[in-house]
């Protein structure tokens, strides 16, 4: 492979896990096409070789908890889905295949009785309780609405 094929591959590898879908990029073996125009002060890059890699990440989000939780089907869609949640990538979950174990098992998290405000936090800006967290900021991020998280809640507390 020549030098500018290998550059023009990493790049549109970066941009598939960039937005979380690497695995299906990976095992499909499809390279995305041009990426979309984005505003990368919201969704920075990860390459320390290119300008986007040099932004720093935005402030961390502090939010508060009102209302009730969503759907726990559309939850558990959202939370499968490789584009959107992908929560399975890095946690064992209910229903389930091949779950990550990167982050914690949430197979038996209705059980732990947490706080609704406290996921809730978690999954919108889990840097709030752990600045090194590895997990993506979904709703500083605007990666998930507030529907969407309240569904993967509903999911996650469904016994």
């Amino acid at each position: 492979m020549k030098t500018n094929e290998m550059s023009e591959w990493n790049r549109r590898f970066i941009y598939c896990f960039a937005i979380f879908s690497a695995s299906f990029c990976i095992s499909s073996g499809a390279i995305a096409a041009d990426p979309p125009k984005r505003d990368l002060n919201i969704y920075p890059c990860h390459s320390y070789t290119e300008p986007c890699g040099k932004l720093p990440p935005p402030a961390v989000k502090k939010v508060e908890w009102t209302g009730e939780v969503g759907d726990p089907d559309s939850g558990q869609g959202l939370a499968f889905a490789t584009p959107l949640g992908n929560c399975l990538a890095c946690h064992e979950m209910k229903g389930g295949t091949q779950g990550g174990t990167i982050g914690p098992s949430l197979v038996d998290y209705a059980k732990r009785a947490l706080p609704l405000s406290y996921t809730y936090q978690r999954i919108f800006d889990t840097r709030e309780f752990n600045p090194d967290a590895h997990m993506p900021l979904f709703g500083t991020n605007n990666i998930l609405t507030d529907q969407q998280i309240r569904d993967i809640m509903a999911f996650l507390y469904k016994r």
